[in-house]
């Protein structure tokens, strides 16, 4: 009979003390990670080894035989299990690494439950704002039986900096509904972010228990004012290539707060911020308009959206966008008081933006004629009559207010592109259209349906400019015709009288 002795040789130092092992239920594996030391003796250890993991309940213990590895480039160990639940509670564990001669022992230091690997465990994030205390409302995944918060901040984001806020410690759970409640306490920011308001909030959640934690994260672009009574309702949001035209059903809170304000910021958002106008106007200007209108119905022209700051987009640009693939619109109105203070921020948002299906729209003034061209851009239609009415705006005070004055119609049958007159246009009324500070094209259906609104180019040439040029340009050239053929009769004359002279002189010599 062979007996073989083998005796180990014990290492110490392999690796720091900062070794952890990874719980991650997403991989469903045990995840050791390890910082060699550089030790020499350690450097000796051959590419085939068996690693051992030891815990209190030994039917846990599970090992690993690695036949590549590698002292110095070896960072982790991953083990598979059955069931990676059974180790979620775990308090201690222990690693031993063996070859065929050395044995290396160590205490796990650390061990960390990795529940989901991207941090995106939480969703529909909601926050809330009373101006003294922001508190978000999160949800959890239906697998987690409860959830344990060990450290939370509310990151927030405007067009200036980032404000971090720090939770009270005391989160909130109903695990009947997987709901999270934290609460933030700063009162600082409220008039910040009545101001600027906010392009995103994240929040950020450490969770977990003692020893076992993982962190998560959910984000927002919206920051509700808690208790806030309705803004109202856009009823109407239809983009030009220089103006927003938009009609609002305001609620009576929004009376209110417009009431007491000197002078109010309206920022516009289009499409998750891919594009952003901001521009002021005196509170009573919107007042006025409700007051004409019985609604907030205006025009905002691109004059009100100025001082854009590069990168930021024009004011033309962001209508390109919304003309092309506007999805999304959300208008904000800040109030400042007599001393620029702001007292309030109030928000709406419609995906209902109004997409014209007409392109390279053109008036085009002949004589006493008008030309309206269209190009058809949208999906075909059934052919239908239908109505098209010329609106005129005195003013910018009356454009602002949508306050218009329909001045000549033409009906027709609309099956595509467009292309109508408006006849015989009087002198008086030709002078209006061109001193008119406004003009657009709304179309129809002969039931009185709305078809379509149309921002038209202006082009006044007339035909009488045209036959003038053309007869000025036909006279020079038939005078410079007439001259250079007289030149040339004046040549060939000129030729033939000498060809005469000189067979006459042939003559006399003979």
């Amino acid at each position: 009979m062979l007996y073989i002795f083998s005796q180990y040789t014990q290492l110490t130092k392999c690796y720091t003390d900062v070794t952890d092992l990874e719980v991650s239920q997403v991989e469903n594996l045990l995840i050791f990670h390890i910082h060699p030391t550089g030790d020499t003796d350690c450097n000796q250890l051959p590419s085939a080894i068996i690693v051992k993991i030891f815990f209190q309940n030994k039917d846990l213990d599970v090992q690993l035989v690695d036949i590549n590895f590698n002292y110095s480039s070896t960072s982790q160990f991953a083990i598979s299990v059955p069931d990676i639940s059974l180790y979620f509670n775990i308090k201690a564990s222990h690693m031993k690494i063996k070859s065929y001669n050395q044995i290396f022992e160590q205490q796990i230091q650390e061990i960390t439950l990795t529940r989901n690997k991207d941090a995106s465990i939480f969703h529909n994030l909601s926050v809330t704002y009373d101006q003294i205390i922001f508190t978000a409302t999160v949800y959890f995944p239906m697998t987690f039986s409860t959830i344990i918060i060990t450290n939370a901040s509310l990151a927030i984001t405007n067009s200036f900096t980032t404000y971090r806020v720090i939770f009270d410690g005391n989160p909130l759970l109903d695990t009947a509904i997987q709901q999270l409640t934290i609460s933030f306490k700063n009162s600082g920011l409220s008039t910040i972010l009545y101001d600027t308001g906010i392009l995103n909030i994240r929040l950020e959640c450490e969770y977990g228990t003692l020893g076992v934690n993982s962190m998560g994260f959910a984000d927002t672009q919206f920051l509700i004012y808690k208790d806030q009574p309705s803004s109202g309702d856009i009823l109407t949001f239809t983009p030009y290539s220089e103006s927003i035209y938009i009609k609002i059903k305001e609620s009576s809170f929004f009376r209110q707060e417009l009431a007491k304000a000197s002078q109010v910021k309206i920022v516009v958002t289009i499409n998750q911020e891919v594009c952003q106008l901001v521009g002021k106007l005196p509170a009573a200007a919107l007042l006025q308009s409700i007051q004409v209108n019985n609604k907030l119905q205006a025009n905002f022209d691109h004059k009100i959206f100025q001082n854009l700051a590069p990168p930021a987009l024009s004011f033309q640009e962001c209508m390109l966008i919304l003309l092309k693939d506007g999805q999304y619109a959300d208008m904000s109105f800040v109030f400042y008081d007599s001393s620029g203070v702001p007292i309030d921020r109030l928000s709406m948002v419609t995906t209902s933006i109004h997409q014209s299906c007409f392109d390279n729209i053109q008036m085009i003034l002949q004589d006493n004629n008008i030309q309206l061209t269209a190009k058809w851009i949208c999906p075909p239609k059934p052919k239908q009559k239908v109505k098209m009415m010329l609106r005129l705006y005195s003013s910018q005070h009356t454009y602002f207010l949508e306050q218009s004055e329909d001045v000549m119609s033409v009906e027709f049958y609309l099956d595509g592109n467009i292309e109508v007159y408006f006849r015989q246009i009087t002198k008086d009324m030709i002078q209006r259209i061109k001193s008119a500070y406004s003009f657009r094209l709304l179309i129809l259906t002969t039931e009185k349906g709305f078809v379509d609104t149309l921002q038209p180019y202006f082009i006044t040439t007339t035909f009488q400019v045209i036959i003038t040029s053309n007869i000025i340009i036909l006279s020079s050239s038939v005078s410079l015709i007439c001259a250079l053929g007289g030149i040339n009769i004046f040549y060939k004359k000129k030729a033939k009288l000498s060809k005469q002279i000189k067979q006459t002189m042939e003559m006399d010599d003979i």
